[in-house]
């Protein structure tokens, strides 16, 4: 508990770090392994992804709103900071600018944990996660080009179910490869606080396979991982492919 503890102490001044804005940041290479990292063991990762970028609108200034969402991509950096509760079980939690903050727990059906494992280890493991986005946003007029030229402050709230599934082999005590599926289930929200009260909606749903490989020096971690899937705004009829790629670093203590 006393290292729990410790994580939280390290994460509040940290979450500055989650700027406000209408736009959000989807990272889908979360670099997820099937090994938990052990049983009082704390690990920290930071990395940067292409992550899926969600604009909730071609223009919110504009004096009529359109609710057509635009999907792209975007660098993003990563805060992962996890805590084994057991050798099979971690709490995660996970950060970043223009993103949701995540809190999930990982159970490790078998295998032995990142801080013991060696060559030869088989595990497999599942996550699930919940992600809360709040922000706020206000666009003054006289920064716009857009006419008629219109104040706005919004509100924006999002949350998103993660579910995960990973397996992963060690060749060496240092190399792990790992392979997983994963789904999202979310909803966005934004709310014009003033004016033009419209309410923008979007339920999106990412389905897609992680693949990964993590090296492993003493306590050191560098981990590289790609995800490829869908992203299908559900409400909109909307759908895309995509591809991430992210590269993290990391250390158990």
């Amino acid at each position: 508990m006393h290292h729990l503890v410790n994580i939280f102490l390290l994460i509040l001044p940290l979450l500055s770090l989650a700027s406000c804005g209408s736009v959000v940041k989807i990272p889908l290479a979360r670099f997820s392994t099937p090994e938990t990292s052990g049983i009082g063991v704390t690990k920290l990762e930071a990395g940067i992804v292409k992550a899926l970028r969600l604009q909730p609108s071609p223009d919110l200034r504009a004096e009529t709103v359109s609710s057509e969402p635009i999907l792209g991509s975007s660098l993003a950096g990563i805060l992962k900071p996890s805590f084994g509760l057991a050798d099979s079980v971690d709490f995660e939690l996970q950060m970043g600018s223009q993103q949701a903050i995540e809190a999930g727990i990982k159970i490790q059906l078998f295998g032995a944990p990142a801080v013991s494992a060696g060559a030869g280890n088989f595990s497999l493991a599942v996550r699930l996660g919940y992600s809360i986005y709040v922000s706020g946003e206000e666009i003054n007029a006289g920064e716009v080009y857009s006419e008629p030229r219109l104040d706005r402050k919004m509100t924006v709230e999002s949350g998103t179910v993660v579910y995960e599934l990973i397996t992963g082999y060690r060749f060496t005590a240092g190399l792990l490869t790992f392979v997983g599926v994963f789904k999202d289930d979310g909803r966005y929200n934004l709310k014009f606080k003033e004016g033009v009260r419209t309410i923008i909606i979007h339920e999106y749903k990412t389905f897609g396979q992680s693949f990964g490989v993590q090296l492993k020096k003493g306590l050191l971690l560098t981990t590289l991982n790609a995800a490829v899937g869908d992203i299908e705004i559900t409400n909109k009829n909307k759908k895309e492919s995509f591809f991430n790629l992210g590269l993290s670093f990391g250390i158990l203590f």
